[in-house]
């Protein structure tokens, strides 16, 4: 498994629904608030073709027993002959998407793709 420096402070080497030793340290919730069971996490779904985006809340405890909210995402990535070859999944800390920044950012981000988006098919229909 592939993470970034932002995502280690929450998994190890294996998806956390398949990492017996740290799968304690997370709970995360259906639509109804009830806890699920590992194996409907969204990394565990990807890993069977379902897409599970914008992702499902969850709680993860650290080693010194703070708790963060999070929602968790994650989308099968496939072979061409459609088989499944892995998953991408990703965190996103609920108290981030809070600040005012962070949705300036994100704002900032669409606009720009927007406009490269729209630049490529202009340049298409030539």
């Amino acid at each position: 498994m592939l993470s970034n420096e932002a995502m280690r402070r929450f998994v190890s080497d294996e998806i956390p629904s398949r990492d017996p030793q740290r799968v304690q340290r997370w709970r995360l919730f259906g639509s109804d608030g009830q806890t699920l069971d590992p194996t409907l996490w969204p990394g565990a779904r990807a890993l069977r073709g379902e897409s599970v985006n914008p992702g499902l809340a969850a709680l993860h405890i650290s080693d010194d027993g703070r708790e963060t909210a999070l929602r968790i995402a994650a989308v099968p990535v496939t072979k061409p002959d459609g088989s499944i070859w892995g998953a991408i999944g990703a965190a996103y800390e609920l108290s981030a998407l809070e600040r005012q920044e962070v949705h300036d950012l994100l704002e900032r981000m669409l606009v720009d793709e927007q406009s490269h988006s729209r630049r490529g098919r202009e340049g298409s229909k030539r």
